[in-house]
């Protein structure tokens, strides 16, 4: 419109149009520099607070080139404000094998617009380098990226600690690698952490031992006991400080272990740390103390036993010598009488089967008379084949190995041969349906390793008798009571004598006799006699016996038990003999001196008596009657007489108990000679 032809209001209304865009143009331009003067008072925040923070903060255009840095990026790199005015990039920053993925990354960030927790080793400006971790958020005008801005976070310290902490854990695994104790973690019933230890132990891979429930490597008759004590340990419930329990390792075999255990947390989840120790040499060793404890009360036991034995059978042989020898004496003189003959030998049957009895009895107790010679025990073995044969029956096997190089030993014939043959009866009785003994000869060597396992068994060489069954067997009960006398498993079929003997002949033959058995695995005992290198000697011919036992002779009678000092006396009375009686030492001795002129033949003594032995008064004797010859008797050996059961060479011996031919055959015989 022409401002000509306008009117006065027009031109008013005009006026006042532009004077309010006049006030609305100073309003922005007031509010721009009011939000200039903000955003400029807004940036100086930002950049005091980024000054105040530790880390550097950074922005950097599209290049590269840095735009900003705080006063802790100057600092921690070594740039001042006139280095970052002339111009600094930021690759300058970096060392030059992480430049290209730097650019990379940088790229992302513009693309992406953000990049977080990246490591890289930086650059200061004298050239040392320190590790860094960079979180960076791109910067944009217009939805368009324009420049980034960020964070760099030095982890020198972290980074130290990490290492410091590889290196403790590196230690830690060392110390519990080679712990001499197995460590082990428990937690759900598996387990989490094994040492090197627990696999050398039982043998399985960390990943076999972590693969199934832990409970799964214990004995199964010690799992309910373990997995109870986890449990209570899991709860901190009381459990035994240590306990100890069999596990199984890979290759089946039973070991021991000791544990102790503490409750702990792994992973953020309660656990059991368990330190365990292997004790099964520690185990063992109680096992073998503990059975070497029994062999050594067992030894000491049956060494009391054949003590009390041969002191009962020592008087009960002077009670049959009395009725053996009465009931030979009646027999002699009243030969017409038929129905008092057959009870007087009705009584002597009975002495006989006592002597018999006593006889074993004198076997367990090593108290009876040997007559050992240089033998090979293949020859004794060789000679009853075919007696051991009969005894034990056609339904049995009998297999025999004999080693051709086998030693020599020193024995006495006749017991090793009742040794065999007790055996024999034995092993036939443990096979009623049949079976195979077996009889074999060896040469072996005992070393110390052996003999402290079975006290009181000497080191040094033996030769070895095995006589083997495959019958019933015997349990460990029974295996502990077998050579104890009157002990017998078969009811009604003996009176338990037989291994007794066997026991007791062994022994006194120095010998040592083991037995190995269970329950349907059949028997096994095992002989070892000492070597002998000397020759083997010839077997002599028995001697025969005078037929006329009667005489003329003086003969002394030395017996402190009266009635078989009344026996002696009657019987040599009968045969024609002078004969003298005392009733020990002192009291023949008294005779003697009172009658200085008094002829005597031959002394007949008891070995044991109160007072002067046997043998102390002949030697007193032997200067007042030069001449006079000894017969010594006895219930069972005694070291004055014989040496360890074995009869000294030319001592005129005659045991008790014995019969009237025996006493008058043995008296003419030594007077003969």
């Amino acid at each position: 419109m022409n401002q000509k032809n306008m009117t006065k209001e027009q031109l008013l209304k005009e006026l006042n149009i532009l004077q309010k865009r006049t006030a609305n143009m100073e309003e922005s331009k007031s509010r721009i520099i009011e939000i200039e003067e903000d955003l400029r008072k807004s940036e100086l925040k930002y950049r005091e607070l980024a000054n105040l923070l530790p880390q550097t903060i950074f922005e950097i255009d599209t290049e590269g080139n840095i735009t900003f840095t705080n006063k802790s990026g100057l600092e921690t790199f070594g740039y001042t404000l006139e280095d970052l005015y002339h111009g600094l990039n930021a690759f300058q920053m970096f060392i030059p094998e992480e430049r290209d993925r730097l650019n990379n990354d940088i790229q992302t960030v513009l693309k992406e617009g953000y990049l977080g927790n990246k490591e890289y080793t930086v650059l200061r400006k004298d050239g040392s380098t320190f590790p860094a971790i960079i979180f960076a958020s791109s910067i944009l005008h217009n939805n368009k990226p324009e420049g980034i801005r960020g964070i760099v976070i030095d982890i020198t310290e972290r980074k130290k600690a990490e290492e410091d902490l590889r290196k403790s854990e590196k230690k830690y695994r060392l110390v519990v690698n080679n712990a001499k104790e197995i460590i082990v973690v428990a937690q759900d019933g598996f387990v989490k952490f094994a040492n090197q230890k627990t696999m050398e132990f039982t043998g399985y891979s960390d990943k076999e031992l972590k693969s199934k429930p832990f409970i799964e490597f214990i004995h199964p008759d010690d799992r309910a006991m373990v997995y109870d004590n986890y449990l209570k340990r899991l709860n901190e419930e009381d459990v035994p400080e240590t306990y100890s329990f069999r596990t199984i390792d890979h290759k089946g075999e039973v070991k021991w272990l000791q544990i102790s255990a503490i409750h702990t947390t792994w992973e953020n989840k309660p656990a059991t740390l368990n330190f365990l120790i292997d004790i099964t040499e520690q185990k063992k060793a109680e096992k073998d103390l503990l059975e070497r404890e029994k062999q050594l009360n067992q030894a000491q036991k049956m060494e009391a036993i054949g003590k009390l034995t041969g002191g009962v059978a020592h008087d009960f042989n002077n009670i049959l010598t009395v009725i053996i020898g009465f009931s030979d004496y009646l027999l002699m003189h009243y030969k017409n009488d038929k129905h008092l003959i057959l009870y007087i030998n009705n009584i002597k049957e009975a002495g006989n089967r006592a002597a018999s009895l006593t006889h074993q009895l004198l076997a367990f107790s090593r108290k009876q008379i040997l007559q050992p010679k240089v033998v090979n025990l293949n020859t004794i073995i060789s000679n009853i084949k075919k007696m051991v044969g009969r005894l034990i029956g056609e339904d049995i096997e009998l297999i025999i190995y004999l080693d051709p190089s086998l030693e020599n030993a020193k024995l006495d014939i006749h017991q090793i041969e009742q040794v065999i043959m007790n055996l024999a009866v034995n092993a036939r009785d443990a096979m009623p349906k049949g079976g195979k003994l077996t009889i074999e000869t060896k040469n072996v060597f005992l070393n110390e390793e052996y003999t402290k396992n079975h006290i009181p068994t000497k080191p040094g060489p033996y030769v070895m008798l095995t006589i083997s069954d495959n019958g019933i067997g015997m349990d460990t009960e029974t295996q502990d009571h077998i050579f104890e006398p009157f002990y017998t498993t078969k009811e009604g079929k003996g009176i338990g004598l037989g291994l007794a003997t066997v026991y007791g002949i062994v022994k006194q033959s120095d010998g040592y006799i083991w037995v190995y058995s269970g329950p349907s695995k059949g028997t096994t005992f095992k002989i070892y006699f000492p070597r002998d290198k000397t020759k083997v000697e010839a077997i002599e011919k028995e001697e025969v016996s005078p037929k006329n036992v009667s005489g003329t002779e003086t003969v002394l009678i030395v017996e402190d038990d009266d009635f078989v000092r009344s026996m002696i006396f009657t019987v040599l009375t009968s045969y024609g003999y002078t004969v003298l009686a005392a009733k020990n030492g002192e009291e023949a001795l008294h005779l003697i001196n009172k009658n200085p002129n008094q002829t005597i033949d031959l002394m007949v003594t008891d070995v044991v008596m109160p007072g002067l032995s046997g043998s102390d008064l002949a030697y007193i004797l032997e200067n007042k009657i030069p001449h006079m010859k000894t017969l010594y008797m006895s219930g069972y050996t005694d070291n004055t007489i014989v040496h360890h059961g074995i009869l000294n060479n030319g001592i005129p011996f005659l045991q008790k108990p014995f019969n009237v031919n025996d006493v008058g055959k043995k008296v003419r015989e030594i007077l003969d000679n």
